[in-house]
């Protein structure tokens, strides 16, 4: 991960404890590779990240790239914003997403999470139930129950009138 201000030591430590960590969760779905989440943490908040740690796996995601903002430089409870891309199987484009985050300090060489919102929120992270159906035209994230056989039909029907 690139991060801009590498001689800030504040940066690298977040950097190094909650966004490497955080990115690692979601390749690999496993909530055991999440940075230290605070106690104090709203249980929304806590339920969401565990969702989008989870929901990676069912969503075929195969890889996640997150880069933090470099703005602050205090070592005092910090938001943060992250950009970030992932690609999803049989998909052969980066998707982009951002995302916020807010860090607390806990001694003077960790920090906890606190929060974790979207801002521009992946598929995978959605709090609804949504289904993965791959058809020969396309990849389509639809409701459980939805046929989405005919919908990829018109993708390919409006495809081949397009071209």
């Amino acid at each position: 991960m690139h991060v801009s201000a590498s001689g800030d030591k504040t940066v690298r430590e977040i950097t190094d404890q909650i966004v490497e960590p955080l990115q690692k969760a979601f390749e690999t779905s496993d909530s055991t590779a999440l940075p230290p989440i605070a106690a104090g943490i709203k249980d929304r908040d806590k339920e969401a990240i565990l969702l989008a740690v989870d929901r990676t796996r069912d969503f075929g995601v195969t890889r996640v790239r997150l880069k933090m903002d470099s703005k602050e430089k205090s070592r005092s409870e910090q938001s943060r914003s992250l950009s970030g891309s992932y690609r999803l199987k049989d998909v052969a484009a980066d998707l982009p997403f951002s995302a916020s985050i807010r860090v607390e300090p806990v001694r003077e060489d960790s920090w906890k999470l606190l929060y974790l919102g979207w801002d521009l929120e992946p598929a995978w992270a959605v709090k609804n139930p949504v289904t993965r159906t791959k058809t020969p035209a396309a990849l389509v994230f639809h409701p459980p129950g939805f046929d989405a056989t005919e919908l990829g039909a018109l993708v390919g029907e409006a495809r081949t009138n397009l071209g």
